[in-house]
């Protein structure tokens, strides 16, 4: 039996099947997820440091690069925030926003499961502790802005997060969300990759991605949980060598080799591309696109 769904309280029914991963979708609110979810203990593992997650980030020097998200949502939260507020980075992964927040006169805290990019972090003079924010020591309503940077994707108890980030913001606090959009062009066109010519949906990650919302049910799901929205904007996709690599068409032909898995492999990267060319020329003209922002705003 399907759950419930998170969002509405709605029933969920069966929706795909990917990467031997099964999801759920809700028929009210579109919202869809894996189902089961994988255990705290099968997430500590994909997580790790052996695993090599995020190992690129031991050669990025961010000190060197612009960071042109970051220094709009510093630039867009000028007008709720004063200098020397303390911001929690949840996830904070090398520590880069952080670097960005410090930058803006923000008091800077984080936490972040990986000890690889902690210590990362750590190396800058950064205020990050390596775990989880529910096992953390910070004081309750202690911080005046909390982000959940591509994070809220990620969890197995996205209620339980959300309940974390709410106990841990002060009254009117604020709660910055950056997280995909499946109510995006993007998502959906490569959605019709897969109905018509069968081709895997570049979009899905599991198990790193669990949750997959769009603007109108993230918004409903925060505001259930006591966060009104105050804005949100819009990004493009990421590279299409990243989306290419999420399609893991080149790993099947690698292993399995053969015509056929060729024609797939040499088929399906002339599509995604021809297609990410499109997503990029109507650009100007759409009014959501894949990566989104969020800045929400804890209730009295």
């Amino acid at each position: 039996m399907s759950p419930k769904c998170l969002v509405c309280g709605n029933g969920t029914s069966s929706f795909f099947q990917e990467q031997g991963y099964h999801f759920s979708e809700c028929s009210t609110c579109g919202f869809f997820f894996v189902d089961p979810m994988p255990t705290d203990v099968e997430l500590a593992r994909v997580y790790s440091p052996e695993a090599n997650y995020q190992s690129n980030k031991l050669k990025k020097d961010y000190k060197k690069e612009k960071n042109f998200k970051y220094l709009e949502i510093f630039e867009r939260l000028k007008k709720y925030t004063v200098s020397n507020q303390k911001v929690l980075d949840v996830g904070a992964s090398d520590g880069e926003f952080l670097y960005y927040a410090r930058n803006n006169n923000f008091q800077v805290y984080g936490i972040e499961p990986n000890e690889t990019t902690a210590d990362i972090a750590k190396s800058h003079n950064l205020n990050v502790h390596h775990g989880f924010l529910g096992d953390s020591h910070f004081p309750r309503d202690s911080f005046d802005v909390l982000r959940l940077g591509d994070v809220l994707e990620h969890s197995n108890s996205p209620q339980g997060l959300i309940n974390d980030c709410k106990s841990f913001l002060k009254k009117d606090g604020l709660l910055v969300i950056s997280i995909p959009n499946m109510d995006s062009f993007w998502a959906k066109s490569t959605y019709y990759l897969y109905k018509i010519f069968g081709l895997p949906w570049s979009v899905l990650e599991p198990p790193h991605h669990l949750l997959y919302f769009s603007k109108d049910n993230l918004e409903l799901f925060l505001k259930k949980n006591g966060f009104n929205s105050l804005e949100n904007w819009y990004y493009r996709p990421p590279t299409l060598k990243y989306e290419l690599g999420n399609t893991h068409l080149y790993g099947k032909f690698r292993r399995e080799k053969g015509l056929k898995n060729l024609f797939v492999f040499l088929f399906g990267f002339s599509v995604y591309s021809a297609l990410y060319f499109i997503d990029f020329i109507i650009s100007p003209i759409k009014q959501k696109d894949y990566s989104m922002i969020c800045i929400y705003q804890k209730n009295a």
